[in-house]
């Protein structure tokens, strides 16, 4: 499913519990209450938030990426100093650039810069294209809304933040399978020192401290 904001879903204020209920309710819908969820990135911590308060219909959970940023003092090796300030730079970063609006000739530049990256992952372009179509809706002057628009993801950003993760993977009462992928992804510009905190020891899937 598309959660609130993304691909054919429609917009609404993004809160934890809106979105829980959206999921449970198109799980209602469908007549599959007890389906095992799987997600992506903050789909996956979505699936174990689930998966927690659904533990009587809810067989378990499966979060494919989905680790936020976790705390400096998770982030072994690193100066904890250190890795504050750049978390509020990966933080600042991210809610800069949340619910852009492209201009009318943006969306082939968007394309562009999607071809470059599956080259450099290896990912068919077939399919990061289909994914940043189902996230751009055209405005009547021309120009394109990249979702969630801004508003709504500020909000999303901000509820993704308050999150105790690792935590939160404790609390799973049901079988939880964590995964993370393991090939590098491209540098991004300015942020170079990223790679340092994703490849830290203990950064966002090791055990906690």
């Amino acid at each position: 499913m598309d959660l609130r904001g993304h691909g054919h879903s429609p917009s609404g204020t993004w809160s934890i519990p809106a979105v829980l209920g959206d999921i449970e309710a198109v799980l209602t819908e469908y007549g599959v209450p007890g389906a095992l969820p799987v997600g992506h990135s903050h789909g996956g911590m979505l699936a174990a938030l689930y998966a927690t308060e659904h533990p009587e219909v809810t067989p378990g959970a499966v979060n494919l990426d989905g680790y936020g940023w976790g705390r400096p003092d998770q982030y072994m090796g690193l100066d904890a100093t250190y890795v504050e300030e750049r978390l509020a730079q990966v933080w600042e970063t991210a809610r800069a650039s949340a619910g852009p609006v492209l201009p009318a000739d943006g969306l082939k530049d968007l394309l562009a810069q999607q071809r470059a990256m599956s080259d450099q992952l290896g990912i068919p372009n077939e399919l990061l294209e289909a994914g940043v179509l189902r996230s751009v809706r055209e405005r009547a002057d021309g120009r394109w809304d990249v979702r969630p628009e801004r508003e709504h993801a500020l909000e999303m950003l901000a509820a993704i933040d308050s999150l105790d993760l690792f935590a939160l993977f404790r609390r799973v009462p049901r079988p939880l399978l964590l995964g993370r992928a393991q090939r590098p992804v491209p540098s991004v510009p300015g942020l170079d020192w990223l790679h340092d905190l994703a490849t830290s020891p203990n950064s966002r899937t090791s055990s906690p401290r």
